[in-house]
């Protein structure tokens, strides 16, 4: 799993493509009898099973959630398809294994997944994660959240570069937390769309001029959707 890399970002970017195409071919009636209510329909435990597949290979998130998620996708396609299962439902099931899972969850804390690779490239999605960067010398990389949150501690990094280290934040109805350094500048750019950011590490706090002058600078490249991103 450690040498197995996917660009998450460009898996999430189809697939939110294909579904505005979709929508977009069926306004304008090209695919006959076939409607995007149809196709959602049959295939919308696809999408369980897609991100279960990208939690799997995302070593922040639970393994257990990414295979609840992948078995609950194929249960359901199949049982949309009429191929098994038709006569079985596991609502009556959920309310229990649910509370089951928060008194578990209870007992055993998730702790922070520490990393000490040079960069992140993380990516929740109906979950959170907690991570802890260890590096001293951060390159930086992607954080994608995604109806979940992602909590990271930068606080034991270093940066030995002069050059800024950037992180390209995505997040769509979702939170990301950034702990950082006393002695970090850190700039955040980009896009709110119906989102916001607070930035609470200013340059002038650290008695630079600006931020150019900042010696160990973190830029941020986000687009901030129905979501908040916090800098501490």
């Amino acid at each position: 799993m450690k040498n197995f890399n996917i660009n998450r970002r460009a898996v999430i970017g189809i697939f939110i493509i294909i579904l505005g195409a979709i929508l977009f071919l069926d306004a304008f009636e090209v695919m006959g009898d076939l409607s995007a209510g149809e196709i959602f329909r049959n295939g919308w435990p696809v999408i369980l099973i897609v991100i279960g597949l990208l939690s799997l290979v995302d070593s922040s998130t639970s393994k257990v959630f990414a295979f609840i998620l992948i078995g609950l996708g194929v249960f359901y396609q199949l049982k949309v398809l009429g191929i098994f299962f038709e006569h079985i439902s596991l609502w009556q099931f959920i309310w229990p294994a649910l509370i089951i899972i928060a008194g578990v969850w209870l007992i055993f804390p998730k702790r922070p997944h520490t990393i000490s690779s040079d960069t992140i490239n993380n990516t929740v999605i109906f979950s959170g994660g907690d991570v802890q960067i260890i590096s001293q010398d951060f390159k930086g990389g992607e954080l994608n959240a995604i109806f979940g949150g992602l909590d990271v501690d930068l606080r034991q990094a270093g940066i030995s570069s002069t050059d800024p280290v950037i992180i390209d934040v995505f997040v769509a109805f979702g939170g990301v937390d950034i702990k950082v350094p006393d002695d970090w500048v850190v700039e955040i750019k980009g896009l709110p769309l119906f989102g916001g950011w607070d930035n609470k590490h200013k340059a002038s706090k650290m008695g630079f001029n600006s931020a150019d002058d900042a010696p160990k600078r973190l830029i941020l490249k986000s687009l901030v959707m129905f979501g908040g991103l916090d800098v501490k």
